[in-house]
């Protein structure tokens, strides 16, 4: 069957909007990899991501010893809920509660009277 004699008819609707709308579906449908890419003005906007550390202030009340490895471990739970990889987790400020702070500085005054009345005597 010869097939170069065969006349194939002019489809109506030649010009630039059907380029342009075969432009926008394959641009559309079309995952772009990374790199560099053509953006459409008014169809295609950049999403930018902060993606930098930020520290993060929570207030907790806690007796657990190892308070470190506990809130890490918490973290990387509701991290990993949202997708997000956890680099690391630090306590950076700790303090106690009144009860307990005055228990140490009690102890502390105890021990410096002890060792007052050892050097008296």
């Amino acid at each position: 069957m010869n097939l170069n004699n065969v006349k194939v008819p002019k489809m109506p609707g030649g010009g630039a909007l059907p380029a342009l709308l075969k432009l926008g579906v394959i641009g559309g449908l079309g995952i772009y990899p990374e790199g560099t890419h053509f953006m459409v003005p008014w169809f295609e906007r950049p999403v930018i991501y902060d993606v930098r550390a930020r520290s993060h202030l929570i207030e907790s009340t806690s007796v657990l010893v190892d308070s470190s490895r506990e809130i890490r471990r918490i973290l990387t739970e509701r991290a990993r809920y949202f997708n997000i990889l956890l680099g690391d987790a630090s306590i950076t400020s700790l303090t106690f509660g009144k009860e307990f702070t005055a228990a140490i500085e009690a102890k502390q005054v105890a021990a410096q009277e002890a060792e007052r009345t050892k050097f008296i005597v």
